[in-house]
C-alpha cells in the first residue's frame, strides 16, 4: 500500500529568482531568463520558437534556453556532464511532407492550400486517389468508397468502420496532430469556408483527388534533464522524478502552434519548482534525489519520456514521478490527477493532499495521454496533473494570455510542499527492478519475432546477454479444425442460419511457466498441445454469406464496457443503453447513427457476454478480416429480430465453453 510519507508542516513558497549583473551585450540574453511563470510562458510561446516541434531549430533553441536555467539555479547534470541526453526520434519534418487536394467542378477546379484550407488528421503514408464525394447526413452506408463529408468535426471515428477513400471533416479551429503511425483511411481537417463552398457546389463537384507523400527521418533529439541529490549520508536508494514536456506541434503552413497552455506552462512550473526546491535542499536535510526531466517528443508519441525510462538508472527501490501538462488555464476546470495501474495509488494520495492544502482535484483514472504512462508502462508509480477543460490546445489559441499565473502558482506551491515532504519514500512497486534495458534495435526484433507466433506459442529469444521469453496468448484462425486442435473441447459451428463460418479470433488467459522456459534452446518456438475452454477470455467470430454480407460475434467473459478516450484520434462516444422486449434484456451500444446489439447470457450457470452487429465481410491485404457496422439507430427493431433469429442461447451453449 502507498502510506502517507509527508509530515504534517506546510511550507511557504517564495520563489528565487536569480539574479546576476549584466554588461550591454548580455542583456538581450538575461532578459530571457525571468523566473516568472509570465516570463517562461511568454518566451518559450515566442514565434522566433516556430512552436518548438522535436528536430526543428526552435526545438533546440527551447532545449539551450532550459538548459540555461537549470545552469543557473545549480542542478547537476543528471547523466554524465551535460544537462542534455540524446535519443533516436522519428521525425516529420513540416515542410518536406506532400500534400494535394484538389477538387473539379463542371467550371472549375480548386487546389486548397494546406494550413488555410485544410489539415491532416491522420496519414497515409503515400496516397493518391481520386474519388467522388459523399456529404453525410442520414445516410451513412452509401460513404464506401467515396470522400465521406461530415460535419461533425469530432466524432468521425465510427466512420472508418464503412470503408472510404478518406473523409474530410468541417472544423472551425484546426487542431494539429503530429504523425505517429501510418494508416489506410486518410482525414483531413477542412476549414468552415471551403465546407461551405463543397455544400453549395455538391451537385456540381465531379472528383477529389487526394494526394499523400511522407517523409519519415530518424534525428538525434534531448531530454533537458537535471538533479538534486538528497542528504549526502543517505544511500540514494529513494527517487522523485518531476516533469514537464517542452514540445509543442510546429507549424502548419504560415500558421505557428506556439503551445503556450500545451505546455509552456508545465515547464514554467517545472523550472519554478527546480529553483525552490533547490533553495529547500540547502537549508534542509532532504532524503530522496529528486530528477527534473523536460521531456521532448511528447506530442509524437511520449517518444522522449520512453527513451528515458530505458535509460534510468537501476539502482534506486522506490520512484514515483509527477509530471505536468496543461495546468494554470483560465477556467480550464478541475485540476486533475491522472493515473492508472502502477499509478493508481500515487493519484488518490497525491488528489488527497493537493485537495487538503486548498487546490481542488479530482482523479481521473485513464483517458489523458502523457508522459505519466511511459513510467507505468514499466510499473514506476506516475501521474500527471492536467485540466479539464482543455479545448483549445493543439489550436493556434493556445497563448499566453489564456494562463491565470496565480492558479498556476497554487498548483506548485502545492506540488513543492508534497515533495518537500517526502522524506522517505514507500511505494507499492519496487519500480526498477520491472524495468528491462531494451535497445530499440531488440526491441523491433522481438516485436517481428512476436508477429511471427500464434496462440500457443512460446519461445525464449536472443541470447545469454540480451534475451527476451515471448509467448502468445491470442490467435486468429480461419479454420474451425485449427482452432477447436488449439481450444480443447471446443465445437464451432460451421453454419448460423444461413451464414458459413469465415473467421475466429481466440484470446486466452494461459501464459506458459518459468520452468517450460528453462530447458529449450534460444530462438526455437515452441507450442504447447492445447488449452483448455475453460482459460478462453473471448472469442469473436465473423460469418458471412456468398455475398460477403455477415455478422460479427463478439462473446467474452467480462461485461463489455465502452470508454471515451481522448488517446484515439476523433474516437466516438459510444452510448451503452438497456432495452427490454418481451421479458428479455439487450444493451444497445450506440456510435453516432450506428447501432451494435448487446446481450448477457446465462448458460450452464456460466455468465456469457455478447455484442453483435451486420455489415459487409472487409478482407485486407494482410488477410485480416472486419465486419463494417451497418446497422443504424433507425434500424434497432430490425437488429433485435436478426439477434433473436440466431438463438444465441442454443449456439453458445452447443460450444463446449465451461
Amino acid at each position: 500500500m502507498l502510506r502517507k510519507f509527508f509530515h504534517p508542516i506546510l511550507i511557504v513558497v517564495s520563489f528565487v529568482v536569480i539574479l546576476s549583473g549584466c554588461n550591454e551585450t548580455e542583456r538581450e540574453v538575461n532578459k530571457s531568463f525571468d523566473h516568472t511563470y509570465e516570463g517562461i510562458i511568454q518566451e518559450l510561446s515566442d514565434t522566433s520558437y516556430k512552436g518548438r516541434l522535436t528536430g526543428t531549430k526552435g526545438n533546440e533553441q527551447a532545449q539551450k534556453y532550459i538548459e540555461k536555467h537549470f545552469e543557473r539555479i545549480g542542478l547537476e547534470p543528471y547523466q554524465g556532464e551535460s544537462f542534455a541526453i540524446p535519443y533516436t526520434h522519428q521525425f516529420f519534418d513540416p515542410d518536406k511532407q506532400a500534400y494535394l487536394i484538389v477538387i473539379k467542378t463542371g467550371t472549375e477546379e480548386r487546389e486548397l492550400i494546406y494550413g488555410k484550407d485544410y489539415l491532416e488528421q491522420r496519414v497515409t503514408e503515400s496516397f493518391d486517389q481520386t474519388g467522388t464525394p459523399v456529404f453525410v447526413e442520414n445516410n451513412f452506408s452509401s460513404v464506401r468508397g467515396h470522400v465521406a463529408i461530415w460535419n461533425n468535426g469530432d466524432s468521425w471515428n465510427g466512420l472508418l468502420n464503412l470503408n472510404p477513400m478518406a473523409i474530410f471533416i468541417k472544423k472551425n479551429d484546426f487542431t494539429k496532430h503530429l504523425p505517429t503511425g501510418y494508416h489506410d483511411i486518410p482525414v483531413f481537417q477542412l476549414s468552415e469556408e471551403v465546407y461551405e463552398w463543397l455544400n453549395k457546389n455538391k451537385n456540381t463537384v465531379t472528383e477529389i483527388t487526394i494526394k499523400i507523400q511522407m517523409k519519415e527521418e530518424q534525428v538525434q533529439a534531448h531530454n533537458i534533464v537535471g538533479m538534486l541529490k538528497g542528504t549526502p549520508n543517505q544511500d540514494h536508494k529513494d527517487l522523485i522524478i518531476l516533469s514537464a514536456h517542452f514540445d509543442s506541434l510546429g507549424w502548419s503552413g504560415k500558421e505557428i502552434y506556439s503551445g503556450a497552455v500545451d505546455n509552456a506552462t508545465g515547464v514554467s512550473a517545472l523550472i519554478q519548482l527546480a529553483a525552490n526546491l533547490k533553495n529547500h535542499y540547502s537549508g534542509h536535510a532532504m532524503q530522496p534525489d529528486v530528477v527534473f526531466a523536460a521531456f521532448n517528443g511528447e506530442e509524437s508519441g511520449l517518444q522522449g519520456s520512453r527513451a528515458f525510462v530505458k535509460q534510468m538508472d537501476q539502482h534506486y527501490d522506490h520512484i514515483y514521478a509527477i509530471n505536468m501538462d496543461c495546468i494554470g488555464l483560465q477556467e480550464g476546470g478541475d485540476l486533475l490527477v491522472i493515473g492508472d495501474g502502477a499509478g493508481e495509488s500515487l493519484m488518490n494520495q497525491l488528489q488527497e493532499y493537493l485537495t487538503e492544502h486548498g487546490v481542488q482535484a479530482e482523479v481521473m483514472p485513464r483517458g489523458y495521454s502523457s508522459d505519466h504512462l511511459a513510467f507505468t508502462e514499466s510499473g514506476i508509480p506516475a501521474v500527471t496533473l492536467g485540466q479539464s477543460k482543455v479545448d483549445m490546445i493543439h489550436t493556434t489559441r493556445d497563448a499566453p494570455e489564456l494562463v491565470d499565473h496565480d492558479y498556476l502558482h497554487d498548483i506548485v506551491t502545492s506540488v513543492f510542499n508534497f515533495v518537500a515532504n517526502s522524506n522517505h519514500i514507500e511505494l507499492p512497486v519496487s519500480s526498477m527492478e520491472t524495468v528491462v534495458q531494451v535497445d530499440e534495435g531488440f526491441q523491433e526484433e522481438i516485436e517481428a519475432e512476436l508477429n511471427k507466433m500464434t496462440l500457443g506459442d512460446y519461445q525464449k529469444y536472443g541470447n545469454d546477454k540480451n534475451s527476451a521469453l515471448l509467448f502468445k496468448s491470442e490467435g486468429e484462425f480461419d479454420k474451425i479444425e485449427e482452432a477447436e486442435k488449439m481450444i480443447k473441447g471446443l465445437d464451432i459451428p460451421e453454419t448460423i442460419q444461413g451464414y458459413t463460418f469465415h473467421r475466429v479470433t481466440l484470446s486466452s488467459n494461459w501464459s506458459p511457466n518459468e520452468a517450460d522456459y528453462s530447458m529449450i534452446p534460444y530462438n526455437k518456438i515452441h507450442r504447447i498441445d492445447s488449452i483448455d475452454a475453460a482459460d478462453t477470455s473471448s472469442l469473436t467470430f465473423i460469418y458471412k454469406d456468398k455475398s460477403n454480407v455477415g455478422f460479427n460475434l463478439t462473446l467474452q467473459r467480462e461485461p463489455i464496457v465502452y470508454e471515451h478516450s481522448d488517446e484515439v484520434e476523433g474516437a466516438s462516444e459510444v452510448e451503452t443503453e438497456e432495452f427490454h422486449e418481451d421479458g428479455k434484456e439487450y444493451y444497445l451500444y450506440k456510435i453516432d447513427d450506428l447501432l451494435m446489439v448487446g446481450k448477457e447470457l446465462q448458460v450452464e450457470g456460466n455468465t456469457y457476454y455478447l455484442q453483435i452487429y451486420k455489415g459487409k465481410v472487409v478482407t485486407n491485404q494482410d488477410n485480416t478480416s472486419y465486419v463494417t457496422i451497418d446497422w443504424t439507430k433507425a434500424q434497432q427493431d430490425e437488429a433485435l429480430d436478426f439477434v433473436q433469429s440466431l438463438s444465441l442461447d442454443t449456439v453458445i451453449g452447443g460450444m463446449g465453453l465451461k
